[in-house]
């Protein structure tokens, strides 16, 4: 597996598990943290 599908796998990964989360909480700041949070974690 090379580093590109990789890439799109955590990213579909990231973005499956955030529209969950918007579906449960149902608001925006959960998505707003869990973006915060990738961000810091990226670097």
């Amino acid at each position: 597996m090379n580093k590109y599908t990789a890439v799109t796998f955590v990213n579909l990964g990231v973005l499956t598990l955030a529209g969950f989360i918007f579906y449960l909480t149902n608001s925006w700041w959960a998505l707003i943290i869990l973006f915060c949070l990738f961000r810091t974690t990226k670097d």
